[in-house]
């Protein structure tokens, strides 16, 4: 198994109502807010974990989430209104034309782990060469720019 990009989360919305410090979260003015759903999707455990670390009033918030069955639903639900905000991964927003409005920031790395995308290398695969031509191209220059172009780091 190796590590080949991860990403950051942001909580997003498509108004202008998220400063670069997510400050709304400490202020707690709005009515609903998506997240992914942390039983089956690491992004909302990873939600849930920032929220719980980010010296909020977490008890006050968690009565204000909905929760997507994955992250394309939580972009679906802030989109459609259901939710003002969310918390998703930066790649959604990053270079997405239905989220290029709006506003984000980072919730603060110190509070979750990073989103981490891994591949695998089986042992029983035949073409061991192909598989590690894929690899080095994944982890090659010019791929890692366009992950980070598209919100991966």
């Amino acid at each position: 198994m190796f590590n080949f990009i991860k990403t950051k989360l942001v909580l997003w919305s498509p108004t202008s109502i998220v400063d670069a410090s997510c400050n709304i979260l400490k202020d707690n003015t709005f009515k609903r807010i998506a997240i992914p759903n942390p039983k089956n999707q690491a992004s909302g455990f990873s939600a849930i974990t920032a929220l719980k670390n980010m010296n909020l009033n977490f008890k006050s918030l968690e009565n204000k989430i909905m929760y997507g069955a994955n992250e394309y639903q939580v972009l679906s639900f802030i989109l459609n209104g259901n939710a003002m905000l969310g918390i998703i991964p930066f790649n959604l927003v990053k270079n997405n034309k239905l989220a290029t409005k709006g506003s984000y920031c980072f919730l603060p790395v110190s509070s979750y782990e990073e989103l981490n995308y891994y591949g695998i290398s089986l042992n029983s695969a035949t073409d061991k060469e192909t598989i590690k031509n894929f690899i080095d191209y994944l982890k090659n220059e010019k791929s890692q720019m366009i992950f980070q172009k598209n919100g991966f780091n």
